[in-house]
């Protein structure tokens, strides 16, 4: 069974840039894609830097996908900050291959 069937959730993502022609930064567009976002277990809510059980949470999303750490990720309701990406690699050919993602919700 595919993991893709419980991408349900479309987020848009935010990267930290140069603006051209001025030492500001300001956070671009990167891209849209559908995703699974559920609550961290308490475990992984420990690996968050303002962690807690109920402002931390895990993304689910394909492998392809271009999400770093400090990325922020918006679900058209609430705003999350990236603390951490994992690359699930189950074998070539495999159809759970994904990038689990921890999210702090907030900017």
């Amino acid at each position: 069974m595919s993991i893709k069937k419980f991408y349900k959730t479309y987020v848009t993502v935010t990267r930290l840039s140069d603006v051209a022609g001025s030492k500001r930064e300001e956070y671009q567009t990167l891209s849209s894609f559908a995703c699974h976002i559920q609550p961290a277990s308490a475990e992984d809510a420990m690996l968050g830097q303002r962690g807690g059980f109920f402002t931390s949470f895990v993304m689910y999303c394909r492998a392809t996908e271009d999400i770093q750490t400090q990325d922020r990720v918006n679900d058209g309701t609430d705003d999350y900050t990236v603390q951490g990406v994992q690359d699930r690699n189950f074998g070539r050919g495999s159809s759970n291959q994904h990038k689990r993602v921890l999210l702090v919700k907030g900017k």
